[in-house]
């Protein structure tokens, strides 16, 4: 922000600050930053700053690095990453990059002044959990994305919760089901994020599915699961113990009587082997299969 502000002080000591004005607060030198960049060409704001810019707003935990931006936008972001680099976190070339501070987030995500920079979060947030989806659901396994482990649930609840459209709403909930349903993805994000991360989101989408649903019962079930089971998940070590998780789920959901839940899943979590499901009492169920 100094690279901003420096230039607008003269160099001599009997400085008149009425003829040097600064910026109306933070918001007004973001303004004032992106207008002297773009100029009139809205067209670069539109192909370039913006979409790049949008990521890293909502960007979670460390933020994104060029590769991802890249592939989530489709787009060189080489450029505008240089030229913002002063508000942004993260070391070029590579990064992650996230905001710098906070205000820049609320300047182009909530601030009602900013008329001619304003970026909507929700399809940004969308554009993320798509993004990942679209690589990984059904083979969560063998994701290594350490941001696609930890946060494409956390962008698609936000996508949920903005959404206005009530078709789209209906579309990203029942994605939201399906990914916070899937017992393999659930390993990997607990894995990445933590157990306490993972439950909190599942609370979240309890309360954006309908209370009366096969949704909401299924979740339900889940959360009950993995919310007895936090404890001994919290310093799970996976590369150590590669089938705790799995072996602590099917154990507690033998407790609480969610085995129709685990039997849903069985085919398509690998790590479930002979020796887990029979460890768990449920050998006579698969049976059924």
């Amino acid at each position: 922000m100094l690279d901003e502000l420096l230039p607008r002080l003269p160099g001599l000591p009997d400085l008149d600050l009425a003829s040097y004005p600064l910026p109306d607060g933070l918001s007004g030198l973001y303004h004032g930053f992106l207008n002297r960049e773009l100029g009139r060409d809205e067209d670069r704001w539109y192909e370039m700053f913006k979409p790049v810019l949008g990521l890293i707003a909502v960007a979670q935990g460390e933020g994104l690095t060029k590769t991802q931006l890249q592939q989530i936008t489709g787009k060189e972001v080489e450029q505008p990453l240089r030229i913002c680099r002063q508000y942004l976190g993260g070391e070029l070339p590579e990064g992650p990059f996230r905001v710098f501070h906070k205000s820049l987030a609320d300047f182009l995500l909530e601030d009602e002044k900013n008329i001619h920079y304003h970026i909507d979060s929700q399809p940004t947030h969308q554009k993320i959990a798509e993004y990942y989806l679209r690589i990984y659901n059904g083979r969560w396994p063998a994701c290594r994305d350490h941001y696609a482990l930890c946060y494409t649930s956390t962008h698609l609840i936000e996508a949920v919760q903005g959404a206005k459209q009530r078709d789209l709403c209906q579309e990203l909930t029942t994605d939201l089901f399906e990914i916070l349903t899937d017992l393999s993805f659930l390993e990997a994000n607990t894995s990445g994020a933590g157990i306490d991360v993972v439950c909190a989101n599942l609370n979240k989408a309890l309360k954006l599915v309908p209370s009366d649903g096969e949704s909401a019962s299924d979740l339900h079930d889940i959360v009950q699961i993995l919310d007895r089971e936090a404890y001994k998940l919290r310093d799970w070590n996976r590369e150590r113990y590669p089938t705790f998780f799995a072996t602590q789920v099917c154990y507690q959901a033998r407790q609480l009587g969610c085995c129709a839940l685990l039997m849903l899943h069985k085919p398509s979590w690998p790590i479930m082997g002979s020796h887990i499901w029979n460890y768990a009492g449920l050998q006579q169920r698969d049976r059924l299969l």
